[in-house]
């Protein structure tokens, strides 16, 4: 009647498990595997069930899918007769979750129920609660036993896992410890989670972080609603279909976002080309859980444990090689991912019923791998504190050594304006006053460049980039810059060259003002640090893919150079190739930091070459695409209507000054009446057009800034309420030095700009460029 298998339990044969010499109080548990009547597509009533009968037997547990003969969806009755002695402890029975609704008959009462048993998809209900229920009250020495299933939702039909008989209080037990377990692990899951996620949005806002803590809360749920399914316990209303896309979801996403997390936490070891593969399959089949009906996410878990191995077996891969470049946390990583591996085989047999569930093993394993997690994040984490802590300090020496230089940049031009002032007031020598004065132009001039970059690297710092792409004509800007630079090569006798690619478009599209600024910082620096020898700018296409950007400009001179202990040095804030005290050239060292940040925003990349003594050549590329020319409006056209030179006796010409302050207005003043020119003077916008609708100007000089009316607002007046013909050529004089405010001078329709603090010569530049 019974056979032993070899863990020395009885098996049911022809529908009939013999337990008459199983003593429970020494044996505790007795599954209940073997031969148990099978009636497809028939809901046998428990009292007509035969026993007896030549009914079709099958091996249980019993899955319909995996059986040729049957489909997974359809209803069947199963039925075995158990003897045992009636002397026996209080017993119990153990209904794992089936497929997909169930009623459980013994001797003809319903011992245990999961959702609702039917012959068609509309009057069924599925369900799943695992339950363990008391048959004490049942005194026979013969059970009946028989279970209806009906499966309509998903791939797989039956029942996969044992029903167990034993002692009430051992499995009982067995339950609250696995229920311990369960709630434990998924508790110290939510607390790593939330533990990191706090850390990402308060901390150092590193996505390792971020993807972690969902990783931890994705599988905190996997726990939770798997399993014992603790929450359908709390949550009995819940729709079976939500909790089953959750469980299944929980599980898929997992797998893709810690993909993801490994390439975030090792992105140089990681390819990013498999890491997304691995992350898209498991994320298409999260998509599938989503949008499709049940029998397709769960048909598919064979494929996701078929390719979690190769997953693992990869990021093995990619922890072993961070371990052996000592990356952050390497060790730990590899320790926990041979952990997971060897829980998931332990899991993956577990499914395959070919190993009995081992809930210390999962427990520890589980909890031991998210354990080792932290500590690698944690470490991180210490140790991007510590390596801040040490940029701080290396900053704040940085800044300390940089506020020295320019306190003693500042202070040296300053000394001699304020000195030679003194001794120019003092002096009865013409020629002593003309050397005064021609040195305190000089440290004038030096003290402005200082001045100007710090304010250009403020700006950047506080303001951050915003690049605002418009069509741009590269030859005539580029153009535009050599001619501003010209007078510091020319007094150097240094030849600039340029060489412009004949493949380059006529125009593209890209920020004007950055490139001009980037340009003249590095074309600049070449003057400064050449003494002798040439400078050569060249503009071509860039063929390599290993830069971004797809514009090349190249900038080489024969000066100084640069040595290789000090490249580091370059594109940092605060330091200078040379901060001795005995260097040569002074300057603040933040023209190539600005330059960097600019190169960036236009979406390219900066590097140099360099041999000490023998030049160097610096590399800059930006993405600007190919654009049409901009089209001219009506106010464009009558710009350009005044931007005609007009032949005109410099002496006659009639002159507009719009200037608030009084000293600057004298300083302008001064300049004109040297060539023989009596301005009017305005001390707003609004003062100006008055004057300007009384009285025809050829020339205005406007400030930009100035109380009841600025002068953009002025210059946009003017432009458009003056006839044609009355439209003076309008030249912006103003403290207001960036390059965004030049362009705003340009755009509201002046026709030419001038920094202060002015000079004789700027003013005359200006007369003979407009009215030669």
């Amino acid at each position: 009647m019974s056979s032993t298998p070899s863990i020395g339990q009885p098996l049911a044969v022809k529908g009939v498990i013999d337990l008459s010499d199983i003593d429970f109080r020494q044996e505790k548990v007795v599954e209940l595997d073997g031969e148990w009547f099978f009636y497809w597509r028939d809901l046998i009533p428990p009292d007509q069930v035969n026993t007896d009968s030549a009914a079709p037997l099958v091996d249980f547990p019993h899955l319909w899918n995996e059986d040729p003969e049957l489909s997974s969806y359809g209803y069947a009755t199963y039925a075995v007769r158990i003897i045992k002695l009636n002397d026996q402890p209080s017993l119990a029975i153990s209904i794992p979750d089936l497929y997909t609704a169930y009623t459980l008959y013994i001797n003809g009462e319903v011992i245990s129920r999961n959702g609702q048993v039917a012959t068609n998809r509309e009057a069924y209900t599925p369900f799943w609660l695992p339950r363990t229920v008391s048959i004490d009250h049942l005194q026979s020495d013969t059970l009946q036993v028989v279970l209806h299933v009906s499966n309509f939702r998903h791939s797989k039909g039956g029942i996969r896992l044992p029903i167990k008989l034993g002692m009430e209080d051992f499995l009982e037990r067995e339950r609250t410890i696995e229920i311990g377990y369960t709630l434990l692990l998924t508790g110290c899951l939510f607390m790593i989670g939330l533990f990191f996620m706090g850390l990402y949005l308060f901390g150092r806002h590193e996505l390792p972080m971020f993807y972690f803590a969902f990783v931890c809360f994705l599988f905190s749920y996997r726990i939770f609603g798997t399993g014992l399914y603790p929450l359908h316990y709390l949550f009995p209303d819940l729709p079976w279909i939500l909790t089953i896309k959750a469980e299944y979801f929980s599980l898929y996403f997992t797998a893709a976002l810690f993909c993801i997390f490994v390439h975030k936490l090792y992105p140089q070891e990681a390819s990013r080309k498999f890491i997304y593969i691995f992350a898209g399959i498991f994320g298409a089949f999260s998509f599938v859980t989503i949008f499709f009906p049940p029998f397709y996410f769960t048909a598919i878990l064979n494929l996701f444990f078929a390719s979690i191995p190769v997953a693992l077996a990869y990021i093995t891969w990619v922890y072993i090689k961070a371990a052996f470049k000592k990356r952050e946390g390497a060790w730990f990583a590899l320790a926990s991912v041979v952990i997971v591996f060897t829980v998931f085989m332990h899991n993956l047999l577990e499914y395959l019923t070919i190993l009995q569930e081992s809930l210390l093993l999962n427990f520890v394993g589980f909890f031991s791998f998210f354990f080792l997690q932290s500590l690698i994040l944690s470490y991180r984490f210490t140790n991007s504190l510590s390596r801040a802590r040490i940029k701080a300090e290396e900053a704040a020496r940085a800044k300390s050594q940089f506020l020295s230089t320019m306190s003693h940049e500042i202070r040296t031009p300053l000394n001699a304006v304020i000195g030679l002032s003194d001794l120019l007031l003092e002096s009865k020598s013409e020629q002593e006053k003309q050397e005064f004065a021609q040195n305190i132009k000089q440290s004038g001039e030096n003290l402005l460049e200082i001045i100007n970059n710090i304010l250009d690297y403020s700006k950047l710092e506080s303001a951050g980039i915003k690049s605002d792409f418009q069509p741009v004509n590269l030859r005539k800007a580029t153009g535009e810059i050599l001619n501003m630079l010209s007078p510091l090569s020319a007094g150097k006798n240094l030849p600039v060259s340029l060489e412009i690619s004949e493949d380059l478009p006529a125009w593209v599209l890209t920020d004007q003002t950055q490139l001009k600024q980037i340009l003249i910082n590095l074309i600049g620096n070449a003057i400064k640090f050449t003494s002798e020898g040439k400078i050569s700018i060249l503009i071509r296409p860039m063929e390599s893919s290993q830069k971004h950007g797809n514009l090349l400009f190249k900038i080489s001179d024969t000066g100084t150079g640069i040595s290789k202990k000090d490249a580091h040095r370059l594109f940092r804030s605060f330091t200078q190739v040379d901060s001795s005290r005995t260097r040569k050239h002074g300057g603040t060292g933040l023209g190539l930091v600005i330059s960097k940040k600019l190169v960036e925003a236009l979406g390219g990349d900066i590097w140099f070459e360099s041999e000490a003594g023998k030049g160097t050549t610096f590399y800059f590329t930006i993405e600007a695409k190919e654009t049409k020319p901009p089209k001219h409006d009506q106010q464009e056209d009558v710009i350009k209507s005044a931007d005609q030179n007009k032949e005109t006796d410099l002496t006659e010409l009639r002159i507009l000054v719009v200037e608030d302050n009084l000293m600057n207005q004298k300083v302008v003043t001064s300049i004109l009446n040297k060539s023989d020119l009596h301005p009017d003077i305005a001390t707003n916008g609004k003062e100006a057009l008055e004057l300007l609708n009384t009285k025809s100007y050829d020339l205005v000089f406007m400030d930009m800034e100035m109380p009841v009316m600025d002068g953009i607002e002025a210059t946009l007046q003017i432009r458009e309420t003056l006839p044609q013909r009355n439209q003076p050529i309008i030249i912006a004089m103003t403290a207001n030095a960036f390059f965004e405010d030049r362009e705003r001078c340009l755009k509201a329709g002046m026709n030419d700009f001038i920094s202060k603090p002015i000079s004789k010569n700027m003013v005359d530049a200006s007369l003979r460029k407009w009215f030669s």
